[in-house]
């Protein structure tokens, strides 16, 4: 789920232009999270913690940065988990992040910028 009070932050804050840079960065978010969540596979497939919590905690950011509150909690759960050295639980988290990540992206793609403010 996207939190819409964030992007209309982000637009009131960039000033004049903020619907342009807010719709520029939605761009970015999906084309880096598409990269990250293949990185998790990887990490995954690796049965690397190291780099499956980095790479977490990365989406988890700019996650949030967009609003997606539902993904940065499911990938703040993976980062624990990584940051533990642990593995077991850690093929559903990233199905579920995965999953809530498609909704994220249809949900920012589907926003009228035009309307937050």
């Amino acid at each position: 789920m996207v939190d819409p009070t964030t992007l209309n932050r982000l637009i009131r804050d960039m000033g004049p232009t903020g619907a342009e840079i807010v719709a520029n960065l939605i761009k970015i978010y999906e084309e880096e999270a598409h990269q990250r969540l293949s990185d998790l596979q990887d990490a995954l497939q690796a049965q690397d913690s190291s780099a499956l919590w980095r790479t977490a905690h990365g989406l988890k950011g700019s996650s949030a940065t967009v609003g997606a509150t539902d993904l940065v909690v499911l990938c703040h759960e993976l980062e624990m988990l990584g940051r533990q050295g642990l593995l077991e639980g850690a093929a559903d988290l990233v199905a579920r992040i995965q999953s809530e990540a498609q909704i994220a992206i249809a949900e920012l793609n589907a926003l009228d910028l035009g309307d937050c403010r």
